[in-house]
Parts: structure tokens; sequence; C-alpha cells
């Protein structure tokens, strides 16, 4: 029962987390923190910049976890993991594009690339190591 409970949770991950990436997409309001010091400004923006990065690499990563839940992990359900990351992160800019005080620029779509690239980056060192724990976590998943 709880190892179909974690394959199932596993699985709808990445779909819920999508769902938080196109709230706070279509949410988020930056005259909510336009009254504060620039000071402030300045440092929360480089943040919010960076955040590109970390959302759409921890996307991926859901994503290959949610496939290893279905065998091990291949070249194929990489690429299609990457795939779909990339699809949704395209989707994303263009969704931002019809939202009030939003914008769609090839410079997030470049940046939430990156963040899946080094998220692969990471998958693909551990893969080649063979022998790490993360690895035989995501091998085996479909297992438990």
């Amino acid at each position: 029962m709880a190892r179909s409970l974690l394959k199932c949770l596993l699985r709808l991950a990445p779909l819920m987390y999508m769902a938080a990436i196109w709230a706070q997409s279509a949410y988020f309001q930056p005259e909510s923190v336009m009254h504060l010091p620039l000071t402030t400004l300045v440092p929360l923006g480089i943040v919010f910049e960076a955040l590109h990065l970390v959302q759409f690499g921890i996307l991926y990563g859901l994503l290959v976890l949610s496939l290893c839940t279905f065998g091990p992990l291949t070249k194929r359900k990489n690429t299609i993991a990457v795939a779909m990351a990339v699809l949704y992160a395209l989707t994303d800019e263009l969704h931002q594009y019809f939202v009030p005080f939003r914008s769609a620029t090839v410079s997030d779509l470049v940046k939430n690339v990156i963040g899946i690239a080094l998220v692969w980056l990471i998958i693909h060192k551990v893969s080649r190591s063979g022998n790490s724990s993360l690895w035989n976590y995501l091998s085996g998943i479909h297992k438990r």
C-alpha cells in the first residue's frame, strides 16, 4: 500500500508543481514589492532571477523521479524529461505574455533551460559513477 502511494505521489508531483508554477506566474504582482527600498529591491530582483534556474531544475528533477516509477532511468526517459521541462518552460513564458504586469522574455527562457541543464548534468554525473546512493535510489524507484 505504501509503495503504491509513493509511486502515485511521485507521478503526480510534476503536475502539482507545474500547477504551482502556473499560479505563481499568473498571480505575482510586481507592484506588491515596489514600495520596498532600493537596497531591498536589488537583492530581491537577483533572487527572483535566480529562481528561474531553481524552479525549472526542480521541475526536471520531479519529471525524472516520476518517470523512474515506470522502470529504470534510460536515455529515452531522460530525453523525455528534458523535453517536457523545456516545453513547459516555453509554455510558462508564453503564458506570462498574456498576464498583466508580466512579460515573456527569451532571457527568462534561457535561464529556465540553464536550470534544467544543471540538474541534468548532476544526474548525468551521478549515473556515470553508477555507485552513488542517489543513482541506486533512482534506478530502483520502480521496485519500491
